[in-house]
Parts: structure tokens; C-alpha cells; sequence
């Protein structure tokens, strides 16, 4: 045989060899692709039978389905009755409250009481010292020779203002923070601006009124002699008088504006304490 012939026979049996490796890996992967189909098959059919078991059992008696909503169950009993707790307290907590605020009413009553007293007591001291003040710019040296052949006395009324402030009960409740438990905002409104612009407003001219009662006194007594009482129709005097009259002049009116807030204040609360005897106040 030539060396041709036998390079063909060796080509034949490797084709034959590559044909043979090539159907023979074909068929084995043909049969890994069927064996893993079944096995994912029945691998699904496991899942599926497993959940199924698992779905059972959740909802059997003793699943854990009930023992959740058994759970589920308590909290929300527990959470209701702590809301109902929590409720009551809340409320006790605004009884509380509110039985101070009551009582705070009652002492305020008490003590806008004591300065109606007062303030009537000013206004008709102030007015009575109006009147023999205002005498005294009308004096000529006539009339004064007639007062003094008639022995008549001739002064200046400079009593000071005295008068008391009633307001332990309100400082002590404003004190403790507790005016934001009033409820009724137009009332706390009034008496904050009662006790503290009012008040303090009135104080401040019944001081100057009574720094200018000194003074005018003192420039009396320096021109005051025992033997005459020319000193009052000096024009220095006249116009100190003059001064002092205007400053006490305004007094009276801002009384009786005080004491109309007084009376605001003492309705409204009579309107609010009454409030205590309806029933289920309290809610």
C-alpha cells in the first residue's frame, strides 16, 4: 500500500472516532436534561405538597394563625385597658385642676371685694380733698381777712393715698404657674390685665399724686406765718395748688374705671363657678 492510501484509512477511523464522541455526548446530555426536568418536577411537587401542610397546619386549632390572633388579642386588651387608664388619670389629673381653679375664684372674689372697699374709700378721700383744695385757688385777700375775723381754719388737704393691695392670692397662683388651668380665656385675659396693668397703673399716680402732696405742703409751711395766711394767695403757691388739683382730679375717674373691671371681673366669675353645678361638669 502507498503512503496515500494510508493517510485516507487513518482520516476514516479518526472521523469515525470524532462521530462517535459526538453522538455519544448528544445522547448523554439528552439523558442529564430529561433526569433534571424530572427532578425539578418533582422537586415542585414537593414545595407544593410541603406549603400545602404548612397552610394546614397554620390553620389548624393550634396553628400558629390562632396563636397569633390569640396574641393579637391581648395586646389589644392590654392597650385598651391601658387607654382607659391613661383616660382616667388624665381626668383626675383635670378634676384636680379645675378644683384649684375654684378655689383660686373663691379668694379672688375675697380679695376684689377688699378693693372695691378701698377704692371707694380713696375716690371719696380724694374727692373730699378736691373740694377744700379747690377753695383755696378761689381765696382773695377778702375773704381771707374774713377767716381769719371769723377764726376760721384755712389748709391744704394733702392726705397721702393709702391704700391696701389684695392680690396674695393672685401671686400665689400665678406663682405656681396654674393661670394657664383657667379655661375660660376672656376671664384670665380680664385678670391679668386687672392685676397687671390696671393695678400697677393707678399705683404709680396715686405715688406722684402723693410726692406732689409733700411738696406743696412743704412750699406752704415755708411761707406759712402763725400771724397770717397770705401765704396761700402767693402766685407760687397758687400755681402748686393749681398743679396738684389737676393731678388729683384724675383720680376719681380712673376709681370708678377700676372698679367697673372689678364688677367684669366678679360676673364672669359668678358665670364661671356656676358652671360647677352642671351636671357631668367634669367631662
Amino acid at each position: 500500500m502507498s503512503k496515500t492510501h494510508q493517510r485516507r484509512g487513518t482520516l476514516r477511523q479518526t472521523g469515525v472516532a470524532l462521530y462517535a464522541i459526538f453522538f455519544f455526548h448528544t445522547f448523554t446530555t439528552i439523558i442529564i436534561f430529561f433526569s433534571l426536568a424530572k427532578s425539578a418536577h418533582a422537586m415542585e411537587d414537593e414545595i407544593i405538597k410541603n406549603t400545602n401542610q404548612i397552610w394546614k397546619k397554620l390553620r389548624s386549632e393550634g396553628g400558629i394563625i390562632e396563636k397569633f390572633k390569640s396574641i393579637l388579642r391581648e395586646i389589644l386588651v392590654i392597650g385598651f385597658a391601658f387607654s382607659i387608664s391613661l383616660w382616667l388619670n388624665n381626668r383626675a389629673e383635670y378634676i384636680k385642676e379645675q378644683e384649684e381653679v375654684y378655689d383660686f375664684m373663691l379668694i379672688l372674689k375675697e380679695e376684689l371685694e377688699g378693693d372695691t372697699l378701698d377704692l371707694l374709700r380713696c375716690k371719696r378721700e380724694i374727692e373730699s380733698a378736691l373740694e377744700s383744695n379747690k377753695f383755696l385757688i378761689t381765696l382773695t385777700t377778702a375773704s381771707l381777712d374774713s377767716l381769719k375775723r371769723n377764726n376760721l381754719p384755712v389748709g391744704f388737704n394733702g392726705t397721702p393715698v393709702v391704700r391696701e393691695t389684695h392680690r396674695a392670692g393672685y401671686e400665689g397662683f400665678k406663682t405656681s404657674g396654674k393661670l394657664a388651668n383657667i379655661e375660660n380665656k376672656d376671664l384670665k385675659n380680664m385678670i391679668l390685665e386687672y392685676y397687671e396693668v390696671s393695678m400697677p397703673s393707678l399705683f404709680q399716680v396715686e405715688q406722684y399724686y402723693n410726692q406732689r402732696c409733700t411738696k406743696t405742703v412743704d412750699l406752704i409751711l415755708d411761707r406759712l406765718s402763725e400771724a397770717e395766711k397770705a401765704a396761700f394767695l402767693e402766685k407760687r403757691v397758687q400755681m402748686e395748688l393749681k398743679f396738684n388739683i389737676q393731678i388729683a382730679s384724675g383720680l376719681p375717674p380712673s376709681y370708678q374705671n377700676i372698679q367697673t373691671r372689678v364688677e367684669e371681673i366678679q360676673s364672669e366669675l359668678t358665670k364661671e363657678m356656676a358652671k360647677r353645678n352642671e351636671p357631668f361638669w367634669i367631662f
